[in-house]
């Protein structure tokens, strides 16, 4: 007896093959998830970022040089204008991510395929 197995030479049992479609098909779709997922997120971080540029910064800033990548604020307790820094912070984080998680694959899989 064998067990059940295919004892022909070669072949691999259908289960096992419907069991690597299955995985390699789940796989897929949490990757491309994944990158819809991060691309939404990128794109409501950008708007985000966006609206508070355009928030006016009250009177107290207009004598106030922050530098890049940061506004001034008020403090809202003694109402004296500060700088906030990393207001792009996260976008350019996701943007990096994003990246990597497309970009890595292309670079693995596009030689492979020439």
């Amino acid at each position: 007896s064998t067990g059940g197995r295919d004892t022909s030479a070669g072949r691999t049992p259908r289960w096992q093959l419907a069991l690597k479609v299955i995985a390699v098909v789940l796989f897929l779709a949490g990757y491309a998830s994944l990158v819809v997922f991060l691309a939404i997120e990128t794109l409501k971080e950008k708007a985000q970022v966006a609206s508070l540029a355009s928030e006016p910064s009250g009177p107290a800033c207009a004598n106030v040089i922050c530098p890049m990548d940061s506004r001034c604020i008020t403090d809202g307790v003694s109402g004296r204008p500060r700088c906030a820094g990393g207001v792009t912070q996260n976008v350019q984080t996701m943007e990096l991510v994003l990246a990597i998680v497309v970009g890595l694959p292309a670079l693995v899989c596009l030689p492979c395929s020439a």
